[in-house]
């Protein structure tokens, strides 16, 4: 008999910012999660709105951000069992710029 296990859930990504402050990169890194076949990056503005902005099975992902402000980062493992909680956040502060 086969059983898979819900995915662990991922530590806290780490971030870096590239590109013009008119248009910011926002590259995202995290280690590996046991059980893990795919994981989601969901992102949350200062004012609470969080919305998923990449899906895959790598562990890193990098994203054009049309955003001001802070964002906050955090990614969730994912199986054929389900997913896991978000884990926990690392902030970047994006300021607008020509």
């Amino acid at each position: 008999m086969n059983v898979t296990l819900l995915p662990i859930t991922p530590g806290r990504p780490t971030l870096s910012q590239t590109g013009s402050s008119a248009k910011p990169v926002v590259h995202a890194s995290w280690a590996a999660a046991a059980y893990a076949t795919t994981y989601d990056v969901q992102t949350t503005n200062q004012y609470g709105y969080s919305e998923n902005i990449w899906g895959g099975s790598g562990t890193t992902m990098s994203s054009l951000m049309y955003w001001t402000g802070t964002l906050r980062y955090s990614v969730r493992a994912c199986n054929a069992v389900g997913c896991s909680p978000y884990g926990p956040t690392t902030s970047v502060t994006l300021v607008s710029g020509n």
